[in-house]
């Protein structure tokens, strides 16, 4: 017999757990085999690999789209009040932020503007000196 016209089986399985937490797994299988001529066996046995993959993989997904509940991300402490700080500013029209632009640039009006900003720092303490002197 030559190997074309010599029949061989093929058997290929997937196998897929899926963790559910809480110590709880479910488990997917499949399993399929096709005769086939030996030359054809490498060909045929990545087919059905695919085939019993793609059916495991279908299964988890229509297990997870009937049993899943929605996920929802955990908030870190920052998040949370982030959210509630925007809630407030909500609440309050605006006006908190409105507020706070308000109190900056005050504080920014108050900040001396230096004219010669190259000033070496024993010059800045000798003007600095006869300021105070001048004032008193």
């Amino acid at each position: 017999m030559t190997k074309e016209n010599k029949l061989v089986e093929v058997a290929r399985s997937f196998s897929y757990k899926l963790n559910c937490g809480n110590y709880e797994s479910r488990d997917f299988f499949c399993s399929q085999k096709v005769e086939c001529p030996e030359a054809e066996a490498e060909k045929k046995s990545e087919e059905l690999y695919m085939f019993v993959k793609n059916e495991v993989m279908k299964s988890v997904g229509a297990y997870l789209k009937e049993n899943s509940k929605p996920i929802k991300k955990p908030i870190n402490k920052l998040e949370k009040r982030a959210e509630s700080d925007a809630k407030y500013s909500q609440a309050q029209g605006g006006l908190q932020e409105q507020e706070d632009i308000e109190e900056t640039n005050r504080k920014l009006a108050d900040i001396p503007i230096l004219e010669e900003p190259e000033w070496t720092g024993e010059q800045q303490a000798e003007s600095s000196f006869e300021e105070k002197l001048r004032n008193k």
